[in-house]
């Protein structure tokens, strides 16, 4: 009987981890989202150095150790990027850095093809963050969801996979909303 008193009390922890765990991607993922919705290459970044932080921290403690260490490097990365008006941050070369470093850390925590998803994702990102137009910021790192989508659906990451979906939606709302109407006011005068 006290067997099945720990049993049960040992899948109420697991649940209580499981939701937990899920909570901190799905705070993640409305950061994402929300810096798709920014007009500003800087509030699109502050807001992905937040959102790779925390979904980071959620990868990891569901044990997808490829994609955890990927976001949070994408974190430093990030930082990096949204000071490119500065001296020490303007060259060319932290983004060849970042894109070595990605397939590095990609190899290094290897769990199999799946890994693949995560490093080819996570590159498709490095370089749409690179960018300094918001609109191919927008479009580029669009080409990354399906990526992170199945990777997010073979580790169990609810709160990845409805990012990856509604961030692909988001995006597109972002390039309507602050791109193409300003293409068409250009297009007016």
């Amino acid at each position: 009987l006290a067997s099945e008193a720990d049993l049960i009390s040992e899948v109420g922890v697991q649940i209580l981890n499981n939701i937990i765990i899920q909570s901190i991607g799905f705070f993640s993922t409305a950061l994402s989202l929300a810096s798709f919705q920014q007009k500003s290459r800087k509030r699109i970044l502050c807001f992905q150095m937040a959102a790779s932080f925390t979904f980071s921290l959620h990868l990891i403690l569901l044990g997808a150790i490829t994609g955890g260490v990927l976001d949070f490097v994408s974190f430093i990365r990030t930082l990096i990027f949204s000071n490119n008006e500065k001296q020490w941050a303007k060259s060319p070369i932290w983004l060849y850095v970042f894109l070595l470093f990605f397939a590095v850390s990609g190899i290094l925590t290897w769990a199999g093809w799946v890994s693949l998803l995560a490093i080819a994702g996570t590159l498709i990102q490095t370089v749409s963050l690179w960018l300094k137009k918001p609109f191919h910021t927008r479009v580029v790192c669009l080409c990354s969801a399906p990526l992170w989508f199945v990777y997010n659906m073979l580790n169990m990451s609810y709160a990845g996979m409805v990012m990856e979906a509604v961030a692909a939606v988001s995006i597109i709302i972002g390039i309507i909303r602050n791109d193409l109407k300003s293409i068409k006011v250009s297009a007016d005068n």
